[in-house]
């Protein structure tokens, strides 16, 4: 009984994370992604402002210049990343930072977080990196600003489909084998389909999905681990997380899209989890 009433609470967040963005934010940000798809720019992308997406955070190691890894806020205590971002790490060698942008500039809105708590998908296999999914938990509750908010999750009945036009955010290099950024950056990527992504990878199960350009040239890559791929739902004009950076053969290579953990196939159990308080 107590693990329901929990569900029902973490719902009750999650339908208030669904901040229904501004006509004016709504026809901005999809216009900035047509004009970004045509463009034809590198892996890197373009700038993003503070502020711009307050879910986006990083995962940093003591004593370290950059983030190894991304995650994503999805509610005022936990995080959401990808398995093989955290497998091998313990509770006090990093720590999460949210309402960054800058690495060089410290934000006025940014903060660290002690991590209390990890959960790793307990099917997750570093073989064939399946169930790459991982969800941590904060010790405090982080302060919610402009700069830092909850992301909403994707659901079976809210999910992407092939050819739909999402967005991927992280500090990851600006091209394979490139230098990392220092800026937040952020790249416009479209959904594959099924057969196309089997044809790149044909371990991909239904619990992943592809996303990338066809021609290759805008993709995520190494650094952005763990970080978000969202769209906004026509419907609600409310942003949802559709998928976890994991894995891919290079970065942005035609016929080769990046491979992500599939939100909407994991919802139950990050609700569960979340619940249980890990």
């Amino acid at each position: 009984m107590k693990v329901t009433h929990l569900i029902c609470a973490i719902l009750l967040f999650l339908v208030w994370a669904e901040a229904r963005l501004s006509s004016e934010v709504w026809e901005d940000e999809m216009e900035d992604i047509e004009d970004l798809l045509a463009e034809g720019k590198i892996v890197g992308g373009k700038n993003a402002t503070r502020g711009q997406f307050p879910f986006v955070v990083g995962l940093w190691r003591s004593n370290t210049r950059h983030p190894f890894c991304g995650g994503s806020l999805i509610s005022d205590r936990f995080v959401l990343t990808a398995a093989h971002c955290v497998k091998r790490e313990r509770l006090s060698s990093f720590k999460v930072v949210t309402g960054d942008l800058d690495l060089n500039t410290v934000e006025p809105e940014e903060h660290i977080w002690r991590v209390c708590k990890i959960k790793i998908h307990p099917y997750y296999s570093s073989h064939d990196v399946k169930n790459d999914i991982a969800l941590l938990k904060l010790c405090l509750k982080v302060r919610l600003s402009y700069a830092v908010q909850p992301i909403a999750l994707s659901e079976r009945r809210n999910a992407v489909q092939a050819g739909d036009r999402t967005t991927v955010a992280g500090w990851g290099v600006l091209s394979e084998g490139g230098r990392l950024s220092t800026i937040l950056k952020y790249v416009p990527v479209e959904i594959f389909t099924e057969s196309e992504c089997q044809r790149a990878y044909p371990w991909v199960t239904k619990n992943q999905l592809c996303a990338g350009i066809k021609q290759g040239g805008k993709d995520s890559c190494q650094g952005d681990s763990g970080g978000p791929l969202w769209w906004i739902d026509p419907d609600s004009r409310v942003r949802r997380l559709v998928g976890i950076v994991s894995n891919g053969k290079g970065c942005a290579r035609k016929r080769f899209p990046g491979v992500y953990t599939k939100v909407s196939a994991y919802f139950d159990w990050i609700l569960e989890t979340m619940a249980s308080g890990l």
